[in-house]
């Protein structure tokens, strides 16, 4: 049994090592981090304030925007809703703060149980 676990260690130990090494040579069953997190909210504490500190908690990196409200009239019809925040992921642009913060967590690797998603609202 002990040799079982520790095979399974060290299998798992190499395919970290490898995957680290050569990311393309694996398939991904989890979730990857993107490349480049941007965070488009206003300079408030508001619906984006609990997604900037998930991703800083977890030391993700990400480029903090911070948008004034005269800003925001001119911003506003870019939006997919209509509202901020807006999460931007390798270019893709995401608007539910709600998806974005389970998402952060799960980077950030906040969540210690499967039952946590429900908790990080």
């Amino acid at each position: 049994m002990l040799g079982r676990l520790l095979s399974a260690a060290a299998g798992a130990g190499a395919t970290v090592a490898l995957a680290d090494m050569y990311p393309d040579a694996l398939p991904t069953l989890g979730l990857t981090k993107p490349k480049d997190i941007k965070l488009t909210y206003f300079d408030i504490p508001g619906a984006g304030e609990k997604i900037r500190l998930a991703l800083l908690l977890g030391k993700i990196p990400f480029k903090d925007e911070r948008v004034g409200f005269q800003e925001w009239g001119e911003l506003k019809p870019k939006t997919p809703y209509g509202q901020l925040p807006l999460m931007e992921l390798d270019g893709e642009v995401f608007g539910q703060s709600g998806a974005m913060l389970q998402y952060a967590g799960k980077l950030a690797g906040l969540g210690k149980h499967q039952d946590d998603d429900a908790r990080s609202d």
